[in-house]
């Protein structure tokens, strides 16, 4: 994903005391918008590139911290700030099997605790579950530094309140979720009220992208036919990856920001369902 940096005439450095920040950050880049909570209105969307580095998470310190450095928008004094880190090193708990003390194990059951890395958790409440989930500890210093009161979590945590948010009440059939990110896509598949389904998936190209979610479907018994694939993240109408999903499974479309999301007119260059994670986090707290 290139550069991209939309801002609204409207915006005024000296309210953001009645702005809301949200930052997203993965490998591949630093996101960002803002709202504006007076008027309910989007009003700046950034998105620093980092896919011609070879950013590692030891390093994406670094990284970040440039941006602070860089970006005047990210120092001032906010209403209200989120922070989404984009990473697959996560685990699901139902809130019955968790134990704060405990995470440290629970986590190194499946994954593994790097030396620069602190264990970190998200409630729920959707679903009833924790999310335990690793983070890099200079940035979350940092962040703490710069927003004391931000709150923290992890982009699966974000993607699934999201949808039970969206979605709590409203579906008829299971449905499909597929937020995708340059390395790796997550899957989230909800049917009623209930999470049947969360799970992530590296990927190098479309083959990589179809085999996963077509063993998915197989898996549960999905119907190709019936069964609703609905998309959001780093993914392009008539892309590789949308055509090849099309080929396979009769419905699918992309995501939409609900009718209370309200976008300054610039946005109109970019594709809504592309930062859907990160304009939701704000309704995510």
């Amino acid at each position: 994903m290139h550069n991209i940096s939309l801002i609204d005439e409207t915006l005024d450095k000296n309210l953001t005391a009645n702005y809301n920040l949200s930052i997203q950050v993965s490998l591949d880049g630093f996101s960002f918008c803002i709202k504006d909570l007076i008027r309910n209105k989007y009003i700046v969307l950034k998105h620093i590139d980092f896919s011609d580095d070879e950013v590692s998470y030891a390093s994406l310190f670094d990284k970040i911290n440039e941006c602070f450095n860089n970006e005047e928008l990210l120092n001032k004094t906010y209403k209200s700030s989120q922070f989404c880190f984009v990473t697959q090193k996560s685990t699901l708990v139902p809130a019955s099997l968790y134990q704060a003390e405990n995470s440290n194990n629970i986590y190194n059951f499946s994954l593994e605790l790097e030396k620069y890395e602190q264990i970190n958790s998200d409630y729920l409440s959707s679903i009833n579950s924790y999310n335990i989930y690793s983070i890099n500890s200079d940035i979350y210093n940092l962040l703490k530094i710069n927003h004391p009161n931000i709150k923290i979590s992890h982009q699966a945590s974000s993607f699934i309140e999201m949808l039970f948010a969206n979605y709590k009440n409203k579906l008829k059939q299971k449905a499909i979720f597929i937020n995708v990110n340059p390395l790796f896509f997550d899957v989230a598949i909800i049917n009623q009220n209930d999470l049947l389904l969360y799970n992530t998936f590296k990927h190098k190209n479309e083959k990589d992208f179809i085999y996963f979610i077509m063993y998915i479907f197989e898996q549960l018994k999905l119907n190709p036919e019936n069964d609703e694939v609905i998309l959001m993240g780093d993914i392009l109408e008539n892309s590789n990856y949308h055509n090849i999903l099309k080929k396979y499974i009769r419905q699918v479309r992309f995501e939409k920001p609900t009718s209370d999301q309200i976008f300054s007119y610039t946005f109109n260059s970019i594709a809504s369902h592309i930062f859907l994670n990160l304009f939701n986090l704000n309704k995510c707290e």
